[in-house]
C-alpha cells in the first residue's frame, strides 16, 4: 500500500485566473456583474480545495500462471479497493515482451458506486525467459474532476515463461559411456539388451546367453553377446555472439530463441536417457551450466536458458570474456550456432583439435532476413551469404560433422543427419 499526494486537474489553475480576472476587472470598472460572474468558478476552487488529503492506493495483481508457454493466454487480475467518494481508473501498461489482441480490455472505469475495481485482462508472453508483465496505472478522481489521486506501479510478479519444446526423437551417442545405466550403447561387451556378436560357448558363460538356434545349427553351444547398455555426458554450446552491428538485431534474437529451444528440447531427451547434460552459452550472453543428470540437472538448465531468453529480450550484454572453452574431453559437444560471428567457428575448431567429438548444427539466418531493395543491399546479402559458406566450409575442412536447419525444417531429421556423419567420422579413424 502506497501513499499517493493529491494533485490539481489543470482546469483548477485555469479557472482560479478566470476568477481572479473577472473580480479585478469588476473593481476596475466598478461592474457588480463581473465579480458575479467570478461567483461560479469561486465555488469550483472551494470544492477543489475540500479534500487535498493524501490516500492510500493498494494495488494485488493475480495472474493465472507464473510459468505459461511462450504465446500461451494469460488471465491477469488486477485488483482496487474502493476509495469512497472518488471514481477509479485502472490502466495496464503491457510490457515490451508482452502483448494482448484485445488492447480495449487493458482499461477500467469504476464509478464512485462502493465497490473494489476489478480489471481482468489477458495478454501473452511475446518472449520466453524472465519477463515483467508491465506496471498498473491507477488514478482516482473526485466527483467534480478537479482532484486526482495518480500512482504508477510495477508489477512484482516475475513471470518465468518457457520456450515452447521443439519436437526430436534423435538421440547422438557420446564418444565414451560411463558406468551408470542408460541407452546408449557402449563399444564395450557385457550385459545389456543391443546383439553384438555370436561366437561358440567359453566357460563362464550363462546359460540364459545361450542361443538355441545357432546352437541346433552349428551342433555346439553358441552364446549370444551384447552391448551393454551406459551413459554418457553431452555439452551444448549455444552461441550467442552479435551481429555485425555489434548487438543482437531483431533477426538475430529471433534465431538465437530458436537456437535455445532447439537446446533446451535437445537436453530434455538427453536427460530422460539418463545421461549427464551441460551447457555453454558462449558470446555477448554468458552461461556455464557443469555437466549433471536428473531432475536437478534439469532445473539448473531451464534456469540458465531463462536468463538467456530475458537476457536476449532486454538487449543486456554481459561482456563474457574470451577465453578457451573448458569442456571434459569424453564430452560430446553440440553446437547450436549461426555462423556470423567467426569467434564461434573458432571456438568449434579448438574443441575439435583438442580431441573432443564435435558435431555443429548451423541455424539458418537467411529466410529471416529482409528481402533486398535495391542492388546495394542484395549484394550485401550476397557477400553477407558467401562468409557463412565460408565458415561452414572450414568447419567441414577441419572434420567438423556439421549440418543446417531451416527454419521449417525437421530437428529430428537434422540430428539423425548429424548421427550419419558422425558414425562415417568414426569409420575413417
Amino acid at each position: 500500500m502506497a501513499v499517493t499526494p493529491a494533485s490539481r486537474d489543470p482546469r483548477v489553475v485555469a479557472y482560479g485566473v478566470v476568477a481572479v480576472a473577472l473580480v479585478g476587472v469588476a473593481l476596475a470598472t466598478g461592474e457588480p456583474v463581473l465579480a458575479a460572474g467570478a461567483a461560479p468558478f469561486v465555488v469550483v476552487l472551494m470544492m477543489a480545495l475540500r479534500d487535498l488529503q493524501p490516500r492510500d492506493i493498494d494495488v494485488s495483481v493475480a495472474a493465472s500462471s507464473l510459468t505459461p508457454l511462450e504465446g500461451d493466454d494469460v488471465t491477469l487480475t488486477i485488483t482496487v479497493p474502493r476509495q469512497p467518494g472518488v471514481s477509479t481508473h485502472v490502466e495496464l501498461e503491457l510490457g515490451p515482451s508482452w502483448d494482448a489482441e484485445d488492447r480495449d480490455q487493458l482499461h477500467l472505469m469504476a464509478p464512485p458506486d462502493g465497490t473494489d475495481a476489478v480489471l481482468t485482462a489477458v495478454a501473452q508472453p511475446r518472449w520466453w525467459g524472465r519477463t515483467s508483465v508491465g506496471a498498473v496505472l491507477v488514478t482516482h478522481r473526485d466527483p467534480e474532476g478537479l482532484v486526482l489521486w495518480e500512482q504508477r506501479t510495477t508489477v512484482d510478479a516475475a513471470f518465468r515463461v518457457l520456450p515452447p519444446p521443439t519436437k526430436v526423437r534423435e538421440l547422438l551417442p557420446p564418444p565414451m559411456s560411463h558406468a551408470l545405466i542408460g541407452v546408449h550403447s557402449s563399444r564395450l561387451v557385457g550385459d545389456g539388451f543391443d546383439f553384438a556378436e555370436l561366437r561358440p560357448y567359453q566357460d563362464g558363460d550363462r546359460l540364459r546367453d545361450i542361443n538355441w538356434a545357432a546352437t541346433a545349427r552349428y551342433g555346439e553351444p553358441h552364446v549370444n553377446r551384447r552391448h551393454p547398455e551406459r551413459n554418457g555426458d553431452v555439452v551444448l554450446v549455444l552461441d550467442t555472439y552479435t551481429d555485425a552491428m555489434g548487438g543482437h538485431s531483431e533477426v538475430l534474437q529471433a534465431v538465437i530463441a530458436r537456437a535455445a529451444r532447439a537446446a533446451w528440447s535437445i537436453c530434455r531427451l538427453h536427460l530422460q536417457a539418463h545421461d549427464r547434460v551441460g551447457l555453454v552459452a558462449r558470446g555477448r550472453i554468458g552461461r556455464t551450466v557443469p555437466l549433471g543428470g536428473g531432475d536437478r540437472a534439469r532445473y539448473r538448465l531451464l534456469e540458465a536458458m531463462l536468463d538467456i531468453g530475458g537476457s536476449v529480450a532486454d538487449g543486456r550484454a554481459e561482456g563474457v570474456p574470451a577465453g578457451r572453452l573448458r569442456i571434459p574431453p569424453a564430452a560430446l559437444v553440440i553446437a547450436l550456432t549461426t555462423l556470423v560471428d567467426e569467434r564461434a567457428v573458432r571456438d568449434l575448431i579448438a574443441l575439435h583439435a583438442g580431441g573432443r567429438a564435435v558435431v555443429a548444427v548451423v541455424i539458418d539466418v537467411m529466410d529471416d532476413l529482409p528481402a533486398p531493395i535495391d542492388q546495394a543491399s542484395d549484394a550485401a546479402m550476397r557477400l553477407f551469404a558467401a562468409a557463412l559458406h565460408l565458415h561452414r566450409d572450414r568447419l567441414v575442412k577441419e572434420g567438423v560433422p556439421v549440418t543446417t536447419w531451416h527454419p521449417d525444417g525437421s530437428l529430428s531429421t537434422v540430428l539423425a543427419v548429424l548421427r550419419h556423419l558422425q558414425g562415417a567420422r568414426v569409420v575413417r579413424r
